[in-house]
């Protein structure tokens, strides 16, 4: 093997971990960004859902201190009736669950270490 394959490999290999890294961090800011949006509507919240038909569904929603039951269409959303919101307890709050790239990686990696030791999932 000369030099120049292996410089080509080594190139090849620094490519591979620059790629790596960027989609790291990418995924880093990516989550940060789409992270604090999820969390805006912090007083509207869907307890329940039902689907009655082809693009036809039933939600009980809590939007502040009230519930309400609408009908959703593919053409219309329809407030049907207002709820107790007694009968609809606050859910307990609960953190979200979130688990960075690193720990992901580390885990695809030993699953696949152990799937070639012939263990079977």
């Amino acid at each position: 093997m000369g030099l120049k394959e292996i410089l080509s490999m080594a190139g090849t290999l620094a490519l591979m971990l620059a790629v790596f890294a960027g989609a790291y961090f990418v995924s880093k800011l990516v989550g940060k960004k789409y992270s604090t949006l999820s969390n805006t509507a912090k007083n509207l919240s869907v307890i329940s859902t039902l689907s009655i038909g082809k693009d036809k569904s039933l939600l009980v929603i809590k939007a502040a201190d009230k519930a309400f039951l609408i009908g959703v269409t593919e053409r219309q959303i329809t407030t049907l009736c207002e709820l107790d919101p007694k009968d609809f307890p606050e859910p307990a709050e609960e953190k979200p669950h979130t688990k960075d790239f690193r720990s992901t990686l580390k885990d695809v990696i030993s699953g696949a270490g152990r799937m070639g030791k012939g263990d079977k999932d």
